[in-house]
């Protein structure tokens, strides 16, 4: 009887949760080759049962060419056990090939961190 209580908990462990995530966003092009982005996320994990962590993400791009264009972007995600701030930087490069295909490449660099303050990152 032991080992299939056991093999029960075990099983508990292993099988995914379901989760819910809820993420609203606006994307708004303010000038030909300028466009602002806004985002938030609500997360729930164990069976949509327990708060995960929220977060606000705010972000600007510029297309430089047509086919060419970088953004920067800043995150705030919070939880019951700790907050993270995430600075990201992008370059994203569209090709079309023709009518229905096209080639994407983005390179993305992040810096994170709990505190911008650091003394405070230090304790």
């Amino acid at each position: 009887m032991t080992f299939i209580a056991f093999s029960v908990s075990y099983a508990q462990q292993q099988l995914p949760d379901f989760q819910l995530r809820i993420n609203p966003s606006v994307d708004y092009k303010f000038a030909k080759k300028w466009q602002a982005s806004f985002e938030y996320r609500y997360a729930l994990d164990h069976d949509i049962s327990e708060f995960r962590n929220s977060a606000v993400e705010a972000g600007i791009g510029y297309d430089i060419t047509k086919s060419a264009s970088i953004e920067t972007r800043y995150r705030f995600t919070t939880s019951f056990t700790k907050d993270n701030h995430l600075l990201i930087a992008i370059f994203k490069y569209k090709k079309d090939i023709n009518k229905r295909f096209s080639l994407k490449f983005s390179s993305r660099y992040q810096f994170s961190t709990g505190s911008f303050d650091a003394i405070h990152a230090v304790l």
